[in-house]
């Protein structure tokens, strides 16, 4: 009768052992998986990432990690991943830190065109990583980005792209709505720029060492269908913000 009587606390200890046990294996994935699709991407890798690396350590480390783009092809590939976590101002103001860097990245994705244009803005990410027909399928160096996420904005406080012939630099805000505000500049070499067409060349500004730059700063909404890029050398806007 006894026995009876403790089977239910029984019960009730073994299922709050299973899900401390689940959680502590599990939950940096879920944040992991929550953050990435925040951005809008799905994030793969090989190995786990439990409770202790994640909140404990703050760090953490992916092995083969893949980021998609939900709504459009872009697509991350890196041999792994290093993630550091800052939660100081999480708790006060809802922000959470990331200091991402991702090892020997290679971008994949694809420039809008013909049929494609009238979703332009939702493959706009594609397109940034494609600028110029030739820096999306190459492989870089690092990458590294700090961010802050909190509420429905990530800002991006530095993205850096490295490769031996193209050098990224993207500041500013994105939110879950489609709303985006960046600054993006790139550095191309000597070797890179001989692959350019003369048109393309008059929207480059001369840099040292023969590298040349093009810079812009990028401004859309997904859902007023406005897109406004406002370069040193040109204004494009689409639209009506």
């Amino acid at each position: 009768m006894r026995l009876l009587l403790k089977l239910p606390l029984i019960l009730a200890c073994i299922l709050l052992s299973i899900a401390v046990i689940f959680l502590s294996l599990k939950s940096g994935d879920l944040l992991i998986g929550y953050l990435a699709n925040s951005l809008g991407f799905k994030a793969f890798y090989s190995n786990r990432c439990g409770f202790a690396s994640t909140f404990i350590f703050k760090t953490a480390h992916l092995k083969s990690f893949v980021l998609e783009a939900t709504e459009n092809p872009l697509k991350i590939k890196c041999v792994n991943a290093d993630i550091k976590f800052d939660y100081s101002k999480t708790l006060t103001k809802g922000v959470i830190g990331l200091r991402c860097r991702f090892n020997k990245p290679i971008f994949s994705g694809k420039s809008t065109s013909g049929e494609e244009a009238a979703t332009f803005l939702e493959t706009l990410p594609s397109i940034l990583f494609s600028m110029l027909g030739e820096t999306a399928n190459l492989q870089y160096d690092d990458i590294f980005c700090d961010l802050l996420m909190y509420g429905d904005t990530a800002e991006i406080l530095l993205f850096t792209a490295n490769s031996r012939h193209v050098i990224m630099r993207v500041k500013g805000k994105v939110t879950t709505d489609g709303q985006v505000d960046v600054d993006l500049k790139a550095y191309f070499s000597p070797e890179f720029i001989a692959n350019f067409s003369d048109e393309v060349k008059l929207l480059l500004e001369e840099e040292t060492s023969g590298w040349m730059s093009f810079r812009t700063g990028i401004k859309s909404s997904k859902e007023k269908a406005f897109l406004e890029l406002d370069s040193d050398r040109f204004r494009l806007s689409i639209g009506e913000n």
